[in-house]
């Protein structure tokens, strides 16, 4: 059993974009939030500008030790291309899809 949290980023400065990935530090997520980097990078989806599992502490979220949990920033709404990508329903389909397969993988 998994927490998966999902959320879109923005900033000021409409070139910033990329995904990244926030897991607690555990050496099994670690591994799946890798796994899921890879899975986007094989449908190209924006860049991805690294997995951080030193500061779970800065999301509640992932401050459950009990749950082991995901926290994906997907890329920015103020980018042109992200935001391209994140609001075209077979994209979403796609990073969906990727994810999915990251889980599935890891359960085999």
């Amino acid at each position: 059993q998994y927490l998966l949290s999902l959320q879109l980023n923005n900033d000021s400065d409409s070139l910033s974009k990329g995904y990244t990935i926030f897991t607690q530090n555990n050496e099994q997520l670690i591994t799946l939030g890798n796994s899921i980097a890879s899975k986007l990078d094989t449908i190209n989806f924006s860049q991805f500008q690294g997995l951080d599992s030193d500061h779970y502490g800065n999301f509640p979220i992932l401050g459950d030790a009990d749950m082991p949990s995901i926290f994906i920033e997907f890329g920015y709404l103020t980018n042109t291309q992200d935001y391209t990508q994140l609001s075209d329903e077979s994209y979403q389909e796609k990073i969906g899809s990727a994810i999915a397969k990251a889980f599935l993988e890891k359960i085999d």
